[in-house]
């Protein structure tokens, strides 16, 4: 297999150094930049064209779903793995319906880390610990977002689900 290209971005500088170490001692994993904000990750990402982003959420400036969105509507062609410490449900919904390829808490053990690399660079999702491809992926968004839909709805009353413009302004939001 290709050298699996990464940019590791997280604005704390020891655990960047963890993930890097981490990622670096697996055969065939190359470490090609790293970045301390969500403005330099997008550059870097935009210029090195690395198959892996893995991505801290909470980063100065622009957050790791921003850059994650900016990637897709860009049709970069690099996977956003995205990070947090905060393995809060819904951001997990707006972390995948930005287009990252995975979600990882930052207490995941480091050989979870790298097999959710080679899943994600294999072209699959990895949510919750769980791999999907990507009718599954699109399958397990769209139930997300019903019960979210359900959540919100007034009782005794039909939800109105939004118009396809109002979705496409809300993707634009997001």
């Amino acid at each position: 297999m290709k050298e699996i290209t990464i940019v590791i971005v997280d604005d704390h500088p020891l655990f960047r150094q963890g993930v890097i170490n981490t990622l670096s001692l697996e055969p065939g994993f190359k470490i090609v930049g790293q970045a301390s904000n969500g403005a330099d990750a997008l550059t870097m990402i935009r210029t090195l064209h690395p198959h892996i982003a893995v991505v801290d959420i909470n980063l100065p400036g622009m957050n790791g779903q921003q850059v994650t969105h900016q990637v897709v509507q860009d049709k970069l062609s690099t996977r956003i793995l995205l990070l947090t410490a905060y393995d809060d449900h819904e951001q997990i919904i707006h972390a995948a319906w930005a287009g990252a390829a995975a979600y990882c808490a930052k207490d995941i053990d480091p050989a979870q880390l790298v097999q959710t690399v080679k899943e994600v660079v294999n072209g699959k999702f990895v949510i919750e610990n769980r791999v999907f491809d990507q009718k599954e992926v699109e399958r397990w968004l769209d139930d997300e977002m019903e019960k979210v839909r359900h959540l919100y709805s007034e009782p005794g009353s039909p939800f109105h689900p939004l118009s396809e413009r109002e979705a496409q302004v809300l993707t634009c939001v997001v």
